[in-house]
C-alpha cells in the first residue's frame, strides 16, 4: 500500500512548514475523534444542501455498499443530515478539529464567515487512511473502486480529477512560479483523493500566513485557491486520477452523457476523456430545479425512498421555492443563459467551437 522509503521522505516533508522565514504562526493541533482505518468517502454538507447530501448517499448506497462516508459538518445545522446519515448508516465527523479549522477560516476570512467553515473540508485529513472527498453535489455512478486500487500502488499522495487553472490562480508571477517550482495543476477541489498523513493540519497555520500577502494573485472561489497552494507547496506528491484509471471519468455539469446498457458514457467533444464510463457526475454549484443539466439521475437518487406522491410533492416545493426566490434581475439571467446552454449543446456535439474554461 506504500512506496517505501521514498514516500516516507515525502510525508515528512509534508510535516513541516514550507519556508523556514514564515516565522512563528499559530498552527492548527487538533484532538479529534480517533480516524478510522481503510478507505472512505469524506463530504462537507449541513441541512442547507440534504437534498444533494440524500442524492449522494443514496448513490454511494446502491453503487459501493461497503464503503463508508464520513459527513464533515459545514456548520451546527445538521438535523436532517444527522437524519439522513442514521438512515444509510454514515458518520458524522465531530471533535476539535472542526473549530480548529474554522478558527483558521475565521483569520483568513474575518469578514465572511461561509467562506471560514469552507476551510473545514481540510478535516478530510483526519477521517480514513485514503480519503475519496467529494463535494455534496455529486451523484455516484458506478463503484469507485478502481481509484482506490490506482492510490495505493501509485508514487503518489494526492490524485486530482479535473482542472481549471483559471480558476485557482489569476495570471502573473504567481501563478507562473507555482507552474515553474510546483507543477501546479489548478484542480477542482470538489473532488480529490488523498492519503492521511500526507499532510498534517499543523501545518496549515504557517502555510495561511504565507498566503496572506499573496492573496491578490488567487482566484477568490471559496477554499478552492487554498487547497491547491497547500499541496503545491507542500510537496504532496500529485497525480492525475485520469491517467491512472483509464476507463473512467468524472462528469461536470455541463458534459454530455449517454446512457449505454446500465452503465454511462462520456460523450462530449470537448473534453479528452470522451468515450469513458462515467464514474460520478459533479454538478459544481448549480442549483437544484427544473433546468438542472441531467435532472433525471438527480432525481433518481433523491427520490429512490419517495412514494409517487412524495416526488410529486418534491418537484412541487422546489418549483414553488424558484418561483418565491425570483425577481426580474433573475429571469435576465435565467433567458440570457439560453445563449449559452444553446452554445454548449453545439459544442459538446463537436457541431461548434467551445470557448469556455472548463467546469
Amino acid at each position: 500500500m506504500r512506496v517505501g522509503q521514498g514516500y516516507r521522505r515525502l510525508r515528512q516533508a509534508a510535516r513541516r512548514p514550507a519556508d523556514p522565514a514564515l516565522g512563528a504562526c499559530a498552527s492548527v493541533r487538533p484532538v479529534s475523534q480517533p480516524a478510522a482505518e481503510g478507505r472512505g468517502v469524506a463530504c462537507l454538507a449541513n441541512d442547507g444542501v440534504v437534498d444533494w447530501l440524500i442524492a449522494l448517499c443514496e448513490s454511494l448506497h446502491r453503487h459501493n455498499p461497503g464503503l463508508p462516508l464520513t459527513v464533515i459538518p459545514f456548520d451546527d445545522r445538521l438535523a436532517r443530515t444527522r437524519a439522513t446519515l442514521d438512515r444509510f448508516g454514515y458518520d458524522l465527523f465531530e471533535g476539535p478539529a472542526l473549530a480548529a479549522v474554522k478558527r483558521l477560516g475565521a483569520d483568513y476570512w474575518p469578514n465572511d464567515e461561509f467562506k471560514a467553515s469552507a476551510m473545514r473540508k481540510f478535516c478530510a485529513w483526519e477521517t480514513y487512511d485514503t480519503f475519496l472527498f467529494l463535494d455534496a453535489d455529486i451523484v455516484v455512478l458506478r463503484p469507485l473502486d478502481p481509484y482506490f486500487d490506482a492510490i495505493d500502488t501509485a508514487d503518489a499522495d494526492f490524485l486530482y480529477f479535473a482542472t481549471d487553472l483559471v480558476q485557482v490562480y489569476r495570471p502573473g508571477a504567481l501563478r507562473e512560479r507555482m507552474l515553474a517550482e510546483h507543477r501546479t495543476a489548478g484542480f477542482n477541489s470538489g473532488t480529490f483523493m488523498a492519503r492521511r498523513d500526507s499532510l498534517s493540519l499543523d501545518t496549515l497555520g504557517p502555510l495561511a500566513a504565507a498566503a496572506a500577502p499573496l492573496r491578490s494573485e488567487f482566484v477568490d472561489n471559496l477554499e478552492q485557491t487554498f487547497v491547491n497552494y497547500v499541496v503545491d507547496v507542500s510537496g504532496i506528491k500529485k497525480a492525475d486520477a485520469n491517467e491512472l484509471v483509464t476507463d473512467l471519468a468524472v462528469a461536470g455539469g455541463l458534459m454530455r452523457i449517454v446512457r449505454s446498457g446500465a452503465d454511462f458514457v462520456l460523450a462530449d467533444r470537448r473534453v479528452p476523456y470522451s468515450g469513458r464510463l462515467v464514474s460520478m457526475i459533479h454538478w459544481g454549484g448549480y442549483k437544484i430545479g427544473p433546468l438542472l443539466p441531467h435532472r433525471q439521475l438527480f432525481l433518481r437518487y433523491r427520490l429512490a425512498a419517495e412514494s409517487r406522491l412524495g416526488g410529486l410533492r418534491y418537484r412541487l416545493e422546489v418549483a414553488f421555492a424558484l418561483l418565491k426566490d425570483g425577481s426580474p434581475r433573475r429571469a435576465y439571467h435565467a433567458v440570457r443563459h439560453w445563449r449559452f446552454r444553446a452554445h454548449n449543446w453545439l459544442s459538446a456535439r463537436g457541431l461548434a467551437q467551445w470557448q469556455g474554461t472548463g467546469d
